[in-house]
């Protein structure tokens, strides 16, 4: 049993997925909209390669500047302890990377995934209609300012609380 699915947009209108439409699903989940308002992605062109090495150089340019500027500040070498941090740069400038480059492969298995679900008869008759408003409700969801926002300050909260975490002594000079 074939079945068609759809997904609402903001507007309330209902669109179709074609089986072709890979992204349709869960290629604007967070923070693809700020990504776009950057000019760093498009709806059809996400620019992936390009986004991993800015992200990169976001998550590690500053620490290597703070670095230089403590150094300065403090007349003390304070750049080649962070050279010499092989985690440091694993985090930063292969795990960061790795994860952008990761939804070029991610987004197309999830969405192929969930078209399985309903083309080979997981989802029953009686069911599919609230199989489609998953997605739709999912899809809006996805497409939400509000969890744009939500992701954000999840994320901030987190650094936060891995930060308070840790006594002051504790951290590194």
């Amino acid at each position: 049993m074939s079945a068609t699915l759809a997904y609402s947009t903001t507007d309330g209108r209902s669109q179709p997925m074609s089986g072709s439409d890979n992204a349709a699903l869960f290629e604007q989940a967070p923070p693809l909209a700020v990504q776009q308002w950057l000019g760093l992605a498009k709806p059809h062109a996400l620019n992936i390669g390009r986004r991993a090495l800015l992200l990169a150089l976001v998550a590690w340019l500053p620490l290597f500047l703070f670095a230089i500027a403590q150094s300065l500040w403090l007349h003390a070498d304070h750049v080649t302890p962070l050279l010499v941090q092989v985690g440091v740069h694993a985090r930063y400038l292969a795990a960061v990377p790795l994860l952008v480059l990761a939804e070029a492969w991610c987004v197309p298995q999830i969405n192929t995934i969930t078209r399985h679900f309903a083309e080979s008869g997981m989802v029953r008759p009686n069911d599919q209609s609230r199989f489609t408003d998953a997605l739709s409700s999912t899809r809006i969801l996805l497409q939400s300012r509000s969890t744009e926002v939500a992701t954000f300050v999840c994320a901030y909260l987190i650094v936060l609380a891995t930060i308070l975490s840790y006594q002051r002594e504790d951290l590194p000079a």
